[in-house]
């Protein structure tokens, strides 16, 4: 079952530019999971000590950027701004 989180972290997160699919992969699931814990810390939404060591794999990894992370979801937004902006004029 695809979940509004699902949704959103696939439409905000699914297109980064990452160096390798799998890596887009595991920022989609990160993103779900921070959705579902907003404020969270790493160690909070991630008390699986594997899964907790690849976020920060990830988050810490020279292929991933704060620009390669933030990309998709300045787009969406802008993109959904645009169609709202539209909308009322």
């Amino acid at each position: 079952m695809v979940t509004d989180r699902d949704m959103w972290a696939e439409a905000h997160f699914g297109k980064a530019k990452l160096g390798d699919k799998r890596r887009t992969q595991r920022l989609v699931r990160l993103a779900r999971q921070f959705a579902a814990v907003p404020g969270g810390t790493i160690t909070g939404v991630f008390p699986d000590w594997a899964e907790m060591k690849a976020a920060y794999r990830l988050l810490d990894g020279d292929e991933v950027s704060h620009g390669s992370v933030c990309a998709g979801s300045f787009e969406q937004v802008s993109r959904r701004a645009g169609t709202v902006r539209q909308a009322c004029i």
